[in-house]
């Protein structure tokens, strides 16, 4: 017999076993020494499983007398019990109520970063768009895996917008990397700069 180790009295919950006579009625019943408050039945298939789903455990009358007991105790069995004889069990922990669902913002995609064309160990303007007002923007470079050095600052205007120059030092040899803009708030946009050898 299986079911989530953790339930949750407030949610679902589906029991399935197997191992029972054929076509045996199944009780599910949780067994908590003199007090069994049923869960329901079910109805063994011709190779003796069944499965049991229950849509909220704490709408059960006989649950909702038993909540105290239920979790109570660090653990509690959950019984199957066919009226041919057929039994399983398995260990559960009850919890009154589910953790409530943490709700994560998605990052901004209307914001926007543009570098463009630079010599090696120049300045290149970085302008960003899109971020919110006064929001700090984190500045960094790709330059190979792993490897994002911060090459700079720039705080967002009224408008989420503002311009900087950066110098790029002579490290960054020639070539293409992609700027990253990191908004305090998670806001992100990315451009590609491109890095050309001095005269």
């Amino acid at each position: 017999m299986v079911a989530s180790p953790v339930i949750f009295l407030d949610k679902g919950l589906m029991i399935a076993g197997s191992g029972f006579r054929a076509f045996e009625a199944v009780e599910v019943f949780f067994e908590l020494g003199g007090v069994q408050p049923s869960l329901g039945f079910a109805q063994a298939d011709a190779g003796g499983a069944w499965t049991l789903t229950v849509t909220r455990l704490d709408e059960i009358r006989k649950i909702k007398t038993a909540v105290t007991k239920l979790t109570g105790s660090p653990v509690v069995t959950l019984m199957a019990e066919g009226v041919d004889g057929s039994k399983g069990s398995t260990p559960v922990m009850a919890v009154a109520e589910s953790p409530p669902v943490a709700v994560v913002e998605p990052p901004s995609v209307g914001a926007s970063v543009v570098a463009g064309t630079v010599e090696q160990g120049g300045t290149i303007t970085v302008t960003v768009a899109g971020f919110g007002d006064g929001e700090g923007i984190t500045l960094l470079l790709t330059t190979g895996v792993n490897q994002k050095p911060r090459i700079g600052v720039i705080n967002a205007g009224p408008t989420g917008a503002a311009t900087k120059d950066i110098l790029l030092r002579s490290i960054y040899g020639p070539g293409v990397y992609t700027l990253e803009a990191i908004g305090s708030s998670g806001t992100l946009a990315t451009a590609a700069v491109i890095i050309v050898a001095d005269k």
